[in-house]
């Protein structure tokens, strides 16, 4: 399938890749970067930046360097967060000065896609890297939970809705024995993954952009993999292809989704849907 789908080249038109990032670990920049990175590569727009908001590069600043362009017609700003929350309904706008999906700043036009989280070729995303994980520790997934873990958060009350709308579109493939959710910070609660889920094999997979503070150090713990965060920790444990005995299960945990390469055809499709809209985007398939 042609990573491009079926997008003309936008000469006019440059990305602002908006991310979170995090000032205690530099893991946390490392997928932004490589997608806006493949973005760029395609060629596709006249400039694809990257810009976070707790770390360099600093999101508003990448964002007035492209308001200083005067051959741009149009910014898109595509936020990187998987769940459609405070963050990207609230603090990334409020940091713009952006009102609606389509703003106009100075001469420019500037779009504010929706978040990765609810497109619907996430589904494809979340299903290949579970069944990379069911191939490699050579399980029966009829037999295997799968557990998509998220952050929960009282301050934004559809931060469980993104992750339950993937959820519900994996389950309906009816790959796996089951597919439940479980939160870091709202019930049901992660750490009781073992009352949560009812198979013999669990595959935990991060509903996450990055393999950051909480990804890879705060839920390894609740899960029980470890008993205290440490960062020093070899990578190779946490991710082992072998999985870990717990609870009288095997639980195999996996890298934060949003880490995957194939994440970046996933915000290839927000910017054609923000671009383009979905109907003018289905009339042109």
């Amino acid at each position: 399938m042609d990573d491009n789908l079926n997008f003309s080249p936008q000469p006019d038109c440059a990305v602002l890749l908006a991310a979170h990032g995090a000032s205690v670990n530099v893991d946390s920049a490392k997928p932004a970067l490589r997608h806006a990175a493949r973005l760029r590569s395609r060629r596709l727009f006249a400039e694809v930046r990257c810009g976070f908001w707790k770390q360099e590069p600093r999101l508003t600043q990448e964002f007035a360097a492209l308001l200083k362009r005067s051959d741009l017609r149009r910014i898109l700003v595509l936020p990187f967060f998987l769940a459609e929350g405070y963050f990207s309904q609230e603090v990334i706008p409020q940091a713009l000065g952006l009102a609606r999906t389509s703003t106009r700043v100075g001469a420019h036009e500037v779009i504010y896609a929706s978040v990765p989280g609810l497109h619907p070729a996430l589904a494809d995303v979340l299903v290949a890297r579970a069944r990379r994980m069911v191939a490699c520790g050579g399980l029966r997934p009829e037999d295997t939970s799968l557990v998509l873990v998220g952050h929960g958060t009282d301050r934004n009350s559809r931060t469980g809705e993104t992750l339950a709308l993937q959820l519900e579109r994996v389950r309906k493939r009816a790959i796996f024995g089951e597919c439940v959710s479980a939160f870091m910070e709202m019930e049901p609660l992660v750490a009781r993954w073992s009352e949560l889920t009812r198979f013999p094999q669990v595959l935990v997979v991060p509903f996450f952009v990055a393999n950051g503070l909480h990804a890879y150090e705060d839920i390894p713990v609740l899960l029980g993999i470890c008993d205290k965060v440490d960062m020093s920790r070899p990578r190779h444990f946490i991710y082992s292809p072998r999985g870990h005995q717990l609870r009288g299960r095997r639980l195999w945990y996996a890298p934060s989704i949003g880490t995957e390469p194939a994440m970046t055809r996933v915000l290839l499709e927000c910017a054609q849907d923000a671009i383009l809209g979905p109907v003018a985007k289905n009339q042109s398939e």
